[in-house]
């Protein structure tokens, strides 16, 4: 069941098989990784995830525990390109989030492998590229593509911390 309480449909050939069409198998692949989400969700992702466009989802996050981001609840919105999974989608925060890899204007998380069209595969799917994010909420990543310098230079001081509990809380 997809949010809303319809269910996903799937075109598919009359042997069931593949897409009808070559050009909507990026849609097929989406709607089987947001059925995904919403029937099994992570640990690390509240139930449910609610997608008012294909193209554009919002998931629930939770702060991983012993990081600072612990006991926040975090809205994380993904737009996805038309050619995915040949491109990697934009993830941005929703929520307000004080972090070195996340744009502190626009939500966008900063990564490599997001905005780096060498570093994308299609081997990555939407639950490993939430893995990623999580993970970033309890590691930054510091070498060269902090976007937001301040943050940076706080984590490095090792005072990043109560300034995120204090953002969280």
């Amino acid at each position: 069941m997809a949010p809303g309480g319809g269910a996903l449909r799937r075109t598919t050939t009359t042997g069931g098989a593949r897409p009808a069409d070559k050009s909507r198998r990026w849609e097929t692949r989406l709607e089987r990784e947001l059925e995904g989400l919403w029937a099994d969700p992570p640990e690390w992702c509240l139930p449910g995830a609610d997608a008012t466009d294909r193209l554009r989802w919002q998931v629930v996050v939770v702060g991983p525990e012993g990081s600072p981001y612990d006991g926040g609840v975090f809205a994380v919105r993904l737009e996805f390109p038309r050619d995915y999974p040949f491109k990697a989608p934009k993830v941005f925060f929703a929520t307000k989030v004080y972090h070195p890899n996340v744009d502190p204007r626009t939500g966008l998380v900063c990564l490599d492998f997001l905005t780096d069209k060498n570093w994308w595969t299609p081997a990555w799917s939407v639950d490993k590229v939430l893995l990623v994010v999580v993970s970033l909420l309890h590691e930054p990543v510091m070498d060269g593509v902090a976007i937001n310098r301040e943050a940076a230079y706080l984590y490095k001081k090792k005072r990043l911390v109560c300034v995120v509990v204090v953002f969280v809380r």
